[in-house]
């Protein structure tokens, strides 16, 4: 069920009576807000119920919703965190001051869930997965019509960067 206001969505947090008419199961969705933090080292993201208590540590009354890998990094030395606090006021300060983080202070962004699309790696467009795409190869390189296996920037020619998605002079990632 969705609220069709900020003001009705807090009334039915306050009288979850109503909820038992959606089974046992059923629970409120608490709403967050969301913080990208960069260049998280990858050894320092011990997650455990102490190092959960010591983060949730806010103030203001609110706590971390949600802590966790933003993708996983894999065999690489840094990676980015996302942080969904349960209120917007410690997330705008997260992302106007940087977050503290093993000592150091990282920049920190908002977390843009409409975004968060998954990239075509065959025809480099969103909204598509390769295995289910019936469209020609596009490398994300140079925006030629061959998977990146058969590029001739991997077999030593000089080829500028171009982007498969609107031909610009950068990868479609961008």
């Amino acid at each position: 069920m969705v609220a069709n206001s900020a003001a009705g969505a807090e009334a039915l947090r306050k009288h979850p009576a109503w909820l038992r008419a959606f089974g046992p199961g059923s629970v409120i969705q608490e709403p967050s807000w969301g913080v990208v933090v960069y260049h998280i080292p990858v050894k320092s993201m011990k997650l455990t119920p102490e190092t959960m208590a010591d983060a949730e540590q806010l103030g203001e009354g609110s706590k971390i919703q949600y802590l966790g890998w933003l993708t996983r990094p894999v065999e690489r030395a840094e990676g980015s965190i996302l942080i969904e606090f349960t209120t917007p006021v410690v997330a705008n300060r997260a992302i106007i001051t940087g977050v503290v983080w093993g000592k150091q202070i990282h920049n920190a962004s908002r977390f843009c869930r409409e975004g968060r699309m998954k990239l075509c790696r065959k025809y480099q467009k969103p909204g598509d997965i390769q295995s289910h795409c019936s469209n020609v190869f596009k490398y994300g390189h140079c925006a030629g019509g061959h998977p990146t296996w058969e590029c001739p920037s991997l077999k030593g020619q000089a080829i500028p960067v171009k982007c498969a998605y609107c031909g610009e002079g950068h990868r479609p990632t961008n």
